[in-house]
């Protein structure tokens, strides 16, 4: 297997991962509060600046956390992968950062939920941000070249 047949790997590690942060969790979520009896019809009312949910204990509710942030910035990846894969110019050094930004990408979505620190995931987040951005101008740079 070639360097630029390897590209698309990091890729789909990605695409996997998000599959099982978005829609795993909350499979599980949803598996655990069936068996110890947590009820699922909720009626929520949107006011400005908070949600009130109607027909919960008055001990709290169960709210989800916003898993979508791998959403956003990694289909500018998945594009960039393709193209590499497609034009077979990716090589080594996109093969490095592009596993950089995979491993960032994820190391940033546990964060999340794994840290209190605001400056851990901004850290996480930025850089992997930055690694998205030195790939894909090394890719438009490559190809611009030839």
């Amino acid at each position: 297997m070639t360097q630029w047949h390897s590209i698309l790997f990091p890729a789909l590690v990605l695409a996997t991962w998000t599959c099982i942060w978005l829609w795993g969790i909350g499979l599980a979520e949803f598996l655990f509060a069936l068996v110890i009896g947590i009820p699922m019809k909720r009626t929520a009312c949107w006011t400005r600046t908070r949600v009130m949910v109607y027909g919960a204990h008055k001990d709290g509710t169960w709210m989800n956390s916003d898993r979508s942030g791998l959403l956003h910035a990694p289909i500018i990846f998945y594009v960039f992968s393709l193209a590499l894969t497609i034009t077979h110019y990716g090589n080594g050094f996109d093969y490095a950062i592009s596993w950089c930004y995979t491993l960032l990408r994820i190391a940033c979505s546990l964060s999340e939920v794994l840290s209190n620190g605001l400056t851990k995931k901004q850290v996480l987040f930025f850089s992997s941000n930055a690694a998205l951005i030195i790939l894909s101008a090394h890719v438009i740079f490559e190809m611009s070249i030839d």
